[in-house]
């Protein structure tokens, strides 16, 4: 059993049409995800957070035992009926029951570069939202194959290198390292800087002093932190950089690890 929903704006009267296999759950996430400020659909949820819930009514349209397409087709026609699409909150024409594309219009470049900015920079969700407008929900949901799935499964067959390249393509297209320093939610959950990476990462492959030591040098209390560093766990922006040092680079930073030890 498919059915087509209708959430309106008591206010002004715009329209969000959806379609569901479950309309008790997916109306409430609708709504618990609007209250949280973590909606996929940035328009709903701005109008929500200036009139509230109480302005916000719900109608179920339609439901029947139909087929995937069927229901598809239906809600297409609700949506032109409604011309939700163009004076609504539907981001898109409607027919899609499969994979939710969270209500969003990022292309298919759009959803490859933030899965790879996701495989080598570690924790880019607000910087990804504010580049692109959406939610750091969406970017959770891209990243766990919930939204696009078609696009994440084209992007996890890719060959290695080629993700590489579009991580490195769109750093430098979007001036993405530098947005993601100065963001204050990063600068609040870091501890290390980049230098202080190079140097752990410089100390695995090198060997110069005990990791013990190492975790002391950069202020870090255990060495939990250097070990997810090597795995590639965190801090994976400045692992990257650190593949790119040429041999004199890393023969300053084990001279300053060397002058650290005097």
């Amino acid at each position: 059993m498919y059915y087509i929903y209708k959430i309106e704006n008591l206010k002004n009267g715009k329209k969000y049409i959806g379609l569901t296999n479950n309309p008790n759950r997916r109306i409430s996430r609708h709504f618990t995800d609007l209250k949280f400020s973590r909606h996929d659909n940035q328009f709903l949820q701005k109008e929500y957070n200036i009139y509230g819930r109480s302005q916000f009514s719900v109608e179920i349209l339609f439901e029947g035992d139909v087929s995937e397409q069927e229901i598809g087709e239906k809600e297409r026609e609700f949506i032109k009926l409604y011309d939700s699409y163009h004076n609504g909150y539907n981001q898109n024409e409607g027919g899609n029951f499969r994979a939710s594309n969270g209500g969003s219009q990022l292309t298919k470049t759009d959803i490859f570069n933030i899965l790879a900015v996701l495989e080598y920079m570690s924790r880019p969700g607000q910087v990804l939202a504010d580049i692109y407008g959406v939610s750091r929900t969406t970017i959770s949901r891209i990243k766990r194959g919930v939204n696009h799935t078609d696009y994440k499964r084209e992007f996890d067959a890719l060959k290695e290198e080629d993700k590489k390249e579009l991580y490195n393509n769109f750093l430098v297209a979007s001036n993405l390292y530098e947005k993601k320093v100065n963001s204050t939610i990063i600068q609040s959950k870091r501890k290390l800087n980049e230098e202080q990476v190079h140097l752990i990462l410089l100390n695995f492959e090198r060997k110069l002093i005990t990791q013990v030591d190492m975790a002391k040098r950069v202020g870090i209390k255990s060495t939990y932190t250097l070990d997810c560093i090597k795995k590639g766990k965190t801090y994976k922006d400045f692992a990257l950089t650190y593949t790119k040092l040429n041999e004199d680079q890393k023969e300053k930073l084990a001279s300053l690890l060397s002058n650290q030890q005097k």
